[in-house]
C-alpha cells in the first residue's frame, strides 16, 4: 500500500531531497512516499509568505509512471497552501519540466527561468482534481 505524508526525522529523507533537486533552498515541508514502509518518493519546498517554492521533486525509476508524482505533488501543494501559500514555483528544470507542465504549472512572463501555479486553480482543474481517469 502507497502512503504519503510528511516527513518525519526517521525517515532520513536527504537522499531522496539530493536525487530529485531543482534548486538549493530550506525545506519547510518535506513530503514522503512510502510503500511498505519504504520510501520511494519526496518532495520538499521552502513557503516565503503566499509563495512556495518547490526545491525537489523524486519518485524512484522503478516506481516512475504509476501517478505517484501527481499525488506527491498534490500532497505538496495541499500542505502549501494549509500554510498560507497561494502560489507554487519552481525552477524551468529539463528534469521534470514536462511534469511539472502536464500537472498544471505554466512559464512565468516576467521570468520565463520559472514555471508556476496557482494552487487553488490547480484544485480546480483535472491535473490535481483526481478526475484523471
Amino acid at each position: 500500500m502507497i502512503h504519503i505524508r510528511k516527513a518525519l526525522p526517521q525517515d532520513k529523507a536527504e537522499d531522496f531531497i539530493k536525487k530529485g533537486l531543482l534548486r538549493k533552498g530550506r525545506d519547510d515541508l518535506v513530503m514522503v512516499v512510502l510503500e511498505d514502509e519504504c520510501i520511494i518518493g519526496c518532495g520538499s519546498m521552502e513557503i516565503e509568505g503566499t509563495l512556495g517554492i518547490l526545491n525537489s521533486i523524486y519518485v524512484s525509476e522503478q516506481n516512475r509512471n504509476r501517478g505517484i508524482g501527481y499525488g506527491l505533488l498534490r500532497s505538496l501543494l495541499f500542505w502549501a497552501q494549509k500554510k498560507g501559500a497561494e502560489w507554487v514555483e519552481a525552477p524551468l528544470e529539463e528534469k521534470c519540466c514536462g511534469f511539472l507542465v502536464k500537472s498544471g504549472f505554466m512559464k512565468v512572463d516576467d521570468n520565463p527561468q520559472v514555471l508556476r501555479i496557482n494552487i487553488e486553480e490547480a484544485f480546480s482543474t483535472c491535473c490535481c482534481s483526481g478526475d484523471k481517469g
